[in-house]
């Protein structure tokens, strides 16, 4: 799946940086430090036990200014996990949620008791995900890149797939207020029209 930032650099050329590659720097997805290219949009990693003179000329650090791309810190990370219990309208999910952040290993507590709530669990991973976008979009604009495109087709197939269940839904609902109406052209036409709306998103 292609996920890619297309951006201008501050000498008006037009880059195209890789999205996944990207967030997965802002999360620390590898141990190691991971570096952005300017001039070429490419973003590697170096672990520690590679930061040798061979393997800084391999990738070419030698030839242009490599910018270091530091993690998400964990006070942002545990500010998102405020905001989003801010969003959970279930009481007991809510007040657990509070609860696992007051003791030791928060980050931990949050993602058990996220186990017990599925729904609310896929939510997060919703959330954070647009959370890490965002800051992926920020990293760029404070480097003096104009982001021109972002293209993720992530995002359109979660839509889809929320799109499906909430016509599902509806679906169901229909046929057991209506019974005599589960063919009626009606019901097609809002179906095509639920479809026809996610895909053009």
């Amino acid at each position: 799946m292609s996920c890619f930032v297309r951006v201008r650099h501050p000498n008006g050329e037009e880059l195209t940086i890789d999205l996944i590659e990207l967030e997965e720097a802002l999360e620390g997805g590898s141990s190691g430090d991971y570096y952005l290219l300017p001039n070429s949009g490419r973003i590697i990693l170096i672990s520690s036990e590679e930061m040798d003179e061979e393997s800084v000329e391999a990738v070419g650090l030698d030839e242009e200014e490599a910018l270091p791309i530091d993690p998400i810190e964990s006070r942002v990370q545990f500010r998102w996990m405020e905001e989003f219990i801010g969003t959970v309208h279930s009481i007991a999910a809510g007040n657990a949620l509070r609860d696992s952040l007051r003791h030791k290993r928060p980050f931990r507590n949050f993602k058990d008791v996220l186990m017990e709530f599925p729904v609310l669990r896929k939510k997060w991973f919703q959330f954070e995900a647009m959370k890490v976008k965002t800051e992926a979009a920020n990293l760029l604009e404070s480097l003096d890149f104009e982001i021109l495109e972002i293209v993720d087709p992530r995002l359109l197939e979660s839509i889809r797939k929320k799109s499906t269940l909430q016509k599902t839904t509806a679906h169901g609902r229909r046929t057991r207020m209506h019974p005599s109406r589960r063919v009626a052209g009606r019901s097609e036409g809002r179906s095509n029209s639920v479809v026809s709306t996610s895909e053009g998103i």
